[in-house]
C-alpha cells in the first residue's frame, strides 16, 4: 500500500483483533468445566474480547472500504451470531462496555454469594458439626472455605444432609451470570469459521499489499538506463 493511499475502513489492526478474538472465543468450544458458573468464569473475558472487538466495527457499517464486500459481510454476520449467542445467554448487560459491565458482574456476584455459595456453605458445616469424620472432602473443604468466611452451622441437624445435598447441586448448576449455561449453537459455530477464515484471507491479501507497494514504487522511480 503506498503512503498515500487511503486508509482502509476498519482499519487492518481491528479486524485483526476480531479474527483473533473470535477465534480464541470459538477455540474455548474444546472443553467445558463441571460447575455452570465455572464455565462462566472460564468463558468470560473471550466474551468480553470479542465484544469489545465487534464494538467499533458495528459503527463503521456502511463506510467500509479498502475491502471485499465480503469483509463487512463476515463483520455482519459475526455480529448477528454473537448477539444471537449473547441473547440465549441473557448476557446482554455483560457484552456492555465499562464500567456499566464490571458493575452488573459485581451485583450478579454479589447475589451468587448470598443466593448460592451461603446456603452451600451453612450447609457443609452444618453437616460436618453433625457427622464429622464421616463428611467426604468436597464438605470439609466447603466447610473450612465457609469457616474463613465467617459463616456458621446455621440447618438443623436433622435437615443437614438434605440441605447439602439441595444447595450442592444449585451450587453445580446455577448460572452467575446468565439465565442458562453458556452454550454455543452448532450453526453459531460454522458461521464463525466461515467468517474468520474469510478475514484471515482478506488481511494476509491486504498484507501482501502493503509490503509490495514499496517495492513497486521503488521500481517505477529507478531510472531508465542510458542507450
Amino acid at each position: 500500500m503506498s503512503d498515500d493511499a487511503a486508509a482502509p475502513v476498519p482499519s487492518v489492526e481491528e479486524l485483526t483483533e476480531l479474527t483473533e478474538a473470535v477465534t480464541r472465543f470459538f477455540v474455548q468450544w474444546r472443553r467445558s468445566e463441571r460447575r455452570t458458573w465455572e464455565e462462566e468464569d472460564r468463558l468470560l473475558p473471550y466474551f468480553c474480547r470479542v465484544a469489545d472487538a465487534l464494538r467499533p466495527l458495528r459503527e463503521e457499517f456502511g463506510t467500509y472500504c479498502g475491502w471485499l464486500a465480503c469483509v463487512e459481510d463476515a463483520v455482519r454476520r459475526l455480529a448477528e451470531e454473537f448477539d444471537a449467542t449473547t441473547a440465549e445467554w441473557g448476557w446482554g448487560q455483560v457484552a456492555e462496555p465499562e464500567p456499566e459491565r464490571s458493575a452488573y458482574l459485581a451485583e450478579r456476584r454479589a447475589w451468587f454469594a448470598e443466593h448460592v455459595e451461603r446456603p452451600r456453605f451453612e450447609a457443609a458445616l452444618s453437616m460436618e458439626k453433625q457427622h464429622g469424620i464421616h463428611c467426604g472432602p468436597d464438605i470439609r473443604h466447603a466447610a473450612r472455605e465457609g469457616q474463613r468466611l465467617g459463616y456458621v452451622a446455621a440447618v438443623e441437624p436433622e435437615r443437614a444432609v438434605e440441605a447439602w445435598n439441595e444447595a450442592a447441586e444449585r451450587h453445580t448448576n446455577t448460572p452467575r451470570f446468565c439465565v442458562c449455561r453458556p452454550q454455543l449453537m452448532s450453526r453459531c459455530g460454522r458461521v464463525l469459521e466461515l467468517a474468520t477464515g474469510v478475514l484471515r484471507d482478506e488481511l494476509a491479501a491486504m498484507n501482501r499489499a502493503a509490503g509490495d507497494a514499496p517495492r513497486r514504487a521503488a521500481s517505477a522511480t529507478e531510472p531508465t538506463p542510458a542507450k
